[in-house]
């Protein structure tokens, strides 16, 4: 029996500043591989860095830390660091489980306008968020859930 893939891609194109990063770039991912991105100088790479800076400076991640690993960081800094790693590649679609847990208030801010900014670029989120600032401050629609009951 062949598995199915757990991820299809078909003709993806990535533009950076109306330059193609990459082109027609199809793949399936199967369980149990591991795909690894290659590409020659102009294929994306480097603009992926620059961003991960620009992001890991925003999200107030010391500088010192980025060449770390991030077993060595605070909670709130892998948090901050996971929230980069899901916002840098630009999916259309993220899912979030309370990505402001640990996190002070000036980086939950910080971390609700950068959920904002996804949407505004057309982002989808689904998210699970206990705070009702951060809810209040991100949420364009609620779906309330009741518990169920037992027979």
């Amino acid at each position: 029996m062949t598995s199915q893939p757990l991820l299809s891609a078909r003709d993806l194109t990535r533009q950076y500043g109306g330059r193609n990063g990459c082109r027609n770039v199809s793949f399936d991912l199967y369980p149990g591989e591991v795909l690894c991105i290659v590409g020659e100088s102009g294929s994306g790479k480097r603009r992926c860095s620059t961003r991960a800076a620009a992001l890991l400076a925003r999200l107030n991640v010391p500088q010192r830390l980025w060449t770390l690993a991030p077993a060595t960081f605070s909670g709130g800094e892998q948090q901050r660091v996971n929230i980069a790693r899901g916002l840098i590649a630009g999916h259309p679609l993220l899912l979030l489980d309370e990505p402001t847990a640990s996190l002070d208030a000036e980086n939950r801010d910080v971390v609700a306008e950068l959920i904002v900014e996804a949407c505004e670029r057309g982002a989808a989120i689904f998210g699970i968020f206990h705070d009702e600032e951060t809810r209040s401050k991100v949420a364009t629609r609620r779906l309330a859930l009741q518990p169920s009951r037992r027979h």
